[in-house]
């Protein structure tokens, strides 16, 4: 299936135009969706200055990052991504007796190929920068990821609200949570255009790993093809379809970026 990689601009930057379609009521009866796979770039120079891509050689290492106590199907998230990676690779935080804190969270992006946050997000539309990810001890601001290069980032994947919201009065200034990880090194991100329904992110999360670490030939891998994120996310949304959920609830996850 072939991939388009949208730029929107003004007030298209707030349309989920990988969704469009004809509808009556909710299922589509013919949708865009069904003909490519979308990606969108907040800015053309996005594409043009992202960090190279990591030698091969490189040591691959993932952080997963949970708030279980308040979301109860963040466990079921972080099951889901241990069925597909390898526990050696894995670095996770806020499960019982390692806190997801701030300062330990950031300090170890840079180390990170891959990043998944299944978190509460908080978007500030006064001041962006100001916006971030609930941890345990607090929010990881924008201003604070920024700090960071993250010379192997491949991926970040934002399972949170509204990580690709921006501000309506500045719809140009492309300044939501998973633009900033695509400008403080990360090759693609997965985000939500909105609020996401909890349930959802064990499905998504399933369908998106089990597709990056897979090989050719069908059997598992212990380092994920990061050229297949865009038609990972596609079919895990498919998934989500397939089951039928409501419009509202599918159509929020988004992939930014390469990949």
């Amino acid at each position: 299936m072939p991939l388009i990689q949208w730029c929107p601009t003004g007030l298209f930057t707030f349309l989920p135009i990988h969704a469009a379609g004809c509808y009556d009521d909710d299922p589509a009866i013919e949708a865009a969706f069904e003909y490519f796979i979308s990606s969108y770039i907040p800015t053309i120079g996005t594409l043009l200055v992202q960090s190279p891509t990591p030698p091969a050689d490189s040591k691959f290492k993932m952080m997963v990052v949970i708030q279980s106590q308040q979301l109860a199907y963040t466990r079921k998230e972080l099951k889901k991504i241990e069925q597909h990676v390898s526990d050696d690779v894995l670095v996770k935080l806020g499960i019982p007796g390692v806190p997801a804190g701030v300062e330990a969270v950031a300090c170890r992006l840079p180390a990170v190929s891959i990043v998944h946050f299944a978190c509460h997000g908080k978007q500030d539309r006064f001041k962006p920068l100001d916006s971030g990810l609930k941890l345990d001890d607090g929010l990881l601001q924008v201003s604070r990821i920024m700090k960071e290069t993250m010379p192997n980032g491949a991926l970040a994947f934002l399972c949170a609200c509204e990580t690709a919201m921006g501000d309506e009065s500045l719809p140009d200034e492309a300044m939501s949570l998973g633009a900033s990880l695509l400008f403080s090194g990360f090759r693609s991100v997965i985000a939500t255009m909105w609020e996401m329904t909890d349930e959802d992110g064990p499905t998504i999360t399933d369908v998106f790993y089990k597709e990056i670490f897979q090989g050719p030939d069908g059997n598992p891998v212990l380092k994920p093809d990061m050229r297949k994120s865009s038609g990972a996310l596609h079919l895990a949304v498919q998934k989500l379809r397939s089951e039928r959920v409501p419009f509202r609830r599918w159509v929020p996850f988004i992939h930014m970026g390469n990949g």
